[in-house]
């Protein structure tokens, strides 16, 4: 197991980043060889543990991107 910090880009107020988490978290932990996701709002990143047999860190950046967080 393997673990990465992404950094996120988020634009908006605490209060509605703090309603997004769990979305991320869920968003993330979907994903196939996710194990763990910790999202730190104040450090504005994101640390994800993952299975690199199944998943690589740019599988894991595309969706960070593709739900516009990066």
């Amino acid at each position: 197991m393997k673990a990465k910090k992404f950094n996120l880009s988020l634009s908006e107020d605490i209060k509605n980043i703090q309603s997004k988490i769990k979305s991320i978290q869920n968003s993330i932990k979907e994903l196939d060889g996710v194990n763990s996701v910790r999202v730190d709002i104040l450090a504005n990143n994101i640390t994800v543990d993952y299975n690199d047999q199944k998943i690589s860190p740019s599988e894991i950046e595309s969706k960070l991107k593709q739900n516009q967080l990066m």
